[in-house]
């Protein structure tokens, strides 16, 4: 079944720097697949730059914020922006948004597939970007949510979690609510003959633990540091690399850690750099105070390097314990993390099979190519107007 699918996004999908990469990546493994994709975004919005310049002017003077992409008087507009790619695009089998938000409630015959990592009701309070806000634009946030729901053939999440808040939180009918989880951000990934390959290269070299993310705070940075020192401590000569953020004002990090920055992945240079850090590198670790479902994990995956991870948001749907990694609580003591961490490091043939089976798992279900045709699955039977059989989301 080849399909012509529209690829939505208040962002630009095309750019691999939108949305952390996710729609440039799906779109590139459909494509590899035979599907036409053709890109609708970004959307063109008026008064976009009215409300950023009040946004600025707000958090001056208040240190609060509106999200301008949930304000009614951009959100309303979704709805004249997909009729507008629905009536050019006629022959389109359907339109995948990469956020419920980004649909509303248009008037269009095209089937409407929303897949995304997470809905409002799992980040508001969490992410930076969602705490400052007022009752109202809360309110707003979710009204708009809502109609993206009820808009929707399907909405397709990332994770059990985000399913599961998606059903708790909105009136949404579960028989159109499915999981498929996201694959690496990466174009191509090891084969098992440069796996092996790593893995002599690493048995030489010390202990080395990497985190990525652009959040120094909500990624963790500071508990992924007081762990590997526990680990130090207990006298494993093990170090940290940290890609993407740098530390905040007044921080110091310890010699044991150094701190790599940004790498864009958006630059040829920058995608190779980054893939030789993973190369270069035995484990990862992210202890997220606040996380929908982490995509560097599978990168990390990808790559055979085992990981140890939040048990929050999406998380467990990445992370099979003992399998491709572990999985603490973040409030958990830097010593529980340094346990976790010791039980993939400090043995070198332990770890080997550690680092086995996580590259198996990423294979047999993680990378996109996976995903994708869990995809294929879905709407085959969605646009046949077959009954569509899914395990049912618990709900807690």
């Amino acid at each position: 079944m080849t399909l012509k699918i529209g690829l939505l996004g208040v962002e630009d999908p095309a750019h691999i720097l939108s949305y952390s990469g996710t729609p440039f990546h799906l779109a590139h493994f459909l494509r590899l697949r035979g599907h036409e994709v053709r890109i609708c975004g970004p959307y063109r919005l008026r008064y976009k730059g009215l409300l950023l310049l009040l946004n600025r002017f707000l958090y001056r003077f208040t240190k609060t914020h509106i999200v301008w992409e949930r304000f009614p008087l951009i959100a309303r507009q979704y709805r004249e922006v997909i009729e507008r790619y629905a009536r050019a695009n006629p022959d389109l089998d359907l339109l995948l948004a990469t956020s419920v938000f980004h649909v509303d409630r248009p008037d269009i015959k095209i089937p409407l597939i929303a897949w995304g990592d997470t809905t409002v009701q799992g980040v508001v309070g969490q992410y930076p970007y969602y705490t400052g806000i007022s009752k109202s634009m809360i309110e707003q946030s979710h009204a708009v949510e809502q109609r993206g729901l009820e808009a929707c053939t399907g909405a397709i999440f990332s994770s059990d979690w985000a399913a599961r808040t998606a059903i708790e939180s909105y009136d949404v009918d579960p028989a159109k609510v499915h999981v498929i989880t996201y694959g690496a951000n990466i174009l191509s990934s090891p084969d098992t003959e440069a796996l092996e390959r790593f893995l002599v290269e690493r048995a030489a070299m010390p202990w080395t633990v990497i985190l990525v993310g652009v959040d120094w705070k909500r990624k963790g940075v500071d508990k992924a540091i007081a762990a590997v020192g526990v680990l130090r401590e207990r006298g494993l000569d093990v170090r940290l690399r940290v890609v993407g953020c740098r530390p905040p004002a007044g921080v110091q990090v310890p010699d044991y850690v150094e701190v790599l920055g940004r790498i864009p992945k958006s630059t040829p240079e920058g995608e190779k750099r980054f893939y030789e850090i993973l190369q270069a590198s035995h484990a990862f670790i992210l202890p997220s105070v606040a996380e929908c479902a982490a995509v560097s994990l599978v990168e990390a995956n990808a790559y055979g390097l085992p990981v140890v991870a939040s048990d929050i948001g999406g998380n467990p749907s990445l992370v099979k314990e003992g399998e491709n990694g572990y999985l603490c609580h973040p409030t958990e003591a830097a010593e529980v993390w340094a346990d976790a961490l010791g039980k993939i490091l400090g043995e070198r043939a332990e770890y080997e099979r550690f680092s086995r089976r996580a590259f198996a798992l990423y294979h047999s279900e993680l990378k996109w190519e996976i995903a994708v045709s869990r995809f294929e699955m879905l709407m085959e039977k969605i646009l046949s107007d077959q009954p569509v059989e899914i395990a049912p989301v618990e709900i807690a």
